[in-house]
């Protein structure tokens, strides 16, 4: 029997693309796992909810010092749980859930690639998306937002099989695929998962086929909305009876009410930003495809008639119709730009796929390639002279001493060195290229191997300044057994990093003593007892009861966010509060 040399081509070069794809996403959406401990602020708090699940056996309510924790659903928080209990209370076993978030949503744009523009598309999308500075510094920390990019990029998948669908199976598979998701995003992180996961499309799809929209759509409502209650529902029932109406409320209503709206809840979420803050912050965080963008919007990818040009167009709009609701609550931060990443992606892949398809480079391209280029010669360059700086500089500025204190100087210089030799191979070969501008394939080769160096040598570089295994190191000399660790606390700063550093590392609980007053009842019914106290908060105590107070472990000047262990003596040493 004769194989068609077409079929078999394409079958090669589709197995060719997913093993390097796969490749590509193992090796950069697991290198940061093993590369440094939990960061905080987030990654603490996420870890002590995740073990004090796992110890506890209630899965309904997450729980953070022994309080609830009701900011967001649980299916994350289930996922974390479940890992430690298999894997052991470890930083690596916390990170691995949102770690297989990472890879599986690289695989899904990789799926999404392959419908629209074919395997080298596929490839291009995982490059692209691993590449880029939000998703280096977000998909693999201890949070919700890794799960919810991953359901909210399924959900983007299935309408893009669903608007490029060519069969009624493949249809009705892209359906079942974002009733699937749209729920599971739901249960990671509440309404938002719906409004970025089907809002977008769904108002794309509006506006460009109005009312045969609202025929086609009714299908997909009719099997997506009894999925979502049967998904939803059981939990939000069992957690009423676990934690009554005033759960329900904060988790579901007060969580998105006041985050959208300024109201006497709002200072409760933080992170209250204005109407533009994504344009000024989306540009660094999407770095280095920002400087794709001008050619992205001139290429013709999009245009009627091209194949995946619907899907494409969905995409964008899935993107900029996501980023103007995410602009409209009062809380924002740089990572919730996470779930529309994925769609990015593709909409800078498909850019890239283009390029001298149709024949001669285009100037604009060979522009962008030659700035990408550059791009990835620059930033191991910059960090190899801030290596040797920090290593050999009489004098380094304020922020940069706990770096230069905790870092040895063979250290930062070895970084420094193997930084400035990777920057200047690439410098070589963009040399070489620079008359014709280099080429798709190098420039993505180059910022892959730019971002395995960002995420294991400068993180592991950094880490010595951010971790927390020598604070409880120190907490567990200093406060033996297992009662609650008595802290000064002022509740003019979030307390959740502690609370989730006392509580994953040493499966304790914290004693918040938030005013001066609760200090000295604390000092006065515990002669001699240490305490644990936030360094920039010291200086809230008054004078005498500072004077009272010797350090016994000290994080100044060691760590960006010190805590220092105090007990009181009679005869303070000045010198220790200098």
């Amino acid at each position: 029997m004769l194989t068609d040399p077409g079929k078999a081509d394409a079958g090669l070069a589709a197995r060719r693309s997913f093993l390097l794809a796969l490749a590509v996403a193992l090796l950069l959406g697991l290198a940061p796992v093993f590369s440094h401990s939990l960061w905080t602020p987030d990654e603490p708090t996420g870890a002590g909810i995740g073990r004090a699940m796992a110890e506890s056996g209630d899965w309904i309510v997450p729980r953070l010092n022994g309080k609830p924790f009701l900011e967001k659903p649980p299916l994350y928080w289930w996922s974390l749980a479940g890992s430690l209990r298999l894997l052991g209370m470890s930083d690596v076993a916390a990170r691995v859930p949102s770690a297989l978030c990472a890879v599986l949503t690289l695989l899904a744009v990789w799926v999404a690639g392959v419908r629209l523009g074919g395997p080298r598309e596929g490839l291009l999308g995982v490059c692209v998306l691993a590449t880029t500075v939000l998703f280096i510094q977000n998909a693999t920390r201890v949070t919700v937002d890794p799960a919810l990019m991953l359901f909210v990029a399924l959900a983007h998948l299935g309408f893009v099989l669903w608007i490029e669908g060519r069969s009624p199976g493949e249809r009705w598979g892209a359906v079942a695929l974002i009733a699937l998701a749209v729920p599971l995003a739901f249960l990671c992180k509440g309404i938002v998962a719906v409004g970025l996961g089907a809002g977008p499309p769904v108002l794309y799809l509006l506006a460009t086929r109005r009312g045969r929209a609202v025929r086609e759509l009714l299908p997909l409502a009719a099997v997506a909305i009894p999925v979502f209650a049967l998904l939803v529902v059981p939990w939000a029932m069992a957690l009423w009876r676990e934690a009554g109406w005033e759960g329900v409320r904060v988790c579901l209503i007060s969580n998105t009410v006041g985050r959208m709206v300024h109201t006497e809840e709002t200072h409760v979420f933080g992170h209250s930003e204005p109407f533009w803050f994504y344009l000024l912050i989306g540009p660094p965080m999407l770095l280095p495809w920002t400087l794709a963008l001008p050619a992205m919007a001139r290429s013709g990818r999009c245009r009627l008639g091209q194949p995946g040009g619907e899907g494409h167009r969905l995409l964008i709009a899935t993107a900029g119709l996501g980023l103007l609701l995410l602009s409209v609550p009062a809380t924002k931060r740089e990572v919730y730009l996470l779930p529309l990443l994925p769609a990015f992606a593709l909409c800078a892949a498909g850019w890239l796929d283009g390029v001298g398809k149709r024949g001669e480079t285009m100037s604009r391209d060979r522009r962008t390639l030659l700035a990408l280029g550059i791009f990835a010669v620059v930033i191991p360059l910059l960090l190899g002279a801030a290596g040797l700086w920090l290593a050999w500089a009489p004098r380094v500025p304020k922020g940069a001493v706990p770096v230069r204190n905790s870092v040895p100087v063979a250290v930062l210089a070895g970084f420094g060195i193997a930084a400035l030799i990777l920057g200047g191979a690439l410098a070589a070969g963009l040399i070489r290229r620079w008359r014709s501008g280099p080429s798709v394939r190098w420039a993505v080769a180059a910022l892959i191997l730019v971002t395995l160096g960002l995420e294991t040598g400068a993180e592991a570089l950094v880490d010595p300044v951010k971790r927390s295994d020598d604070l409880t190191a120190a907490i567990a000399a200093h406060f033996p057994g297992k009662d609650r660790v008595p802290a000064y606390l002022p509740p003019v700063v979030s307390n959740e990093a502690i609370f989730g550093i006392i509580g994953f590392k040493l499966g304790r609980l914290t004693r918040a003593l938030t005013t001066p007053e609760d200090v000295e009842a604390w000092l006065a019914g515990h002669p001699g007892a240490p305490i644990l106290i936030r360094m920039e908060q010291f200086w809230r105590l008054p004078p005498g009861l500072r004077q009272r107070l010797r350090f016994v472990y000290d994080e100044r000047g060691r760590k960006a966010a010190p805590f220092g262990i105090a007990v009181e003596t009679p005869a303070p040493d000045m010198q220790n509060y200098r």
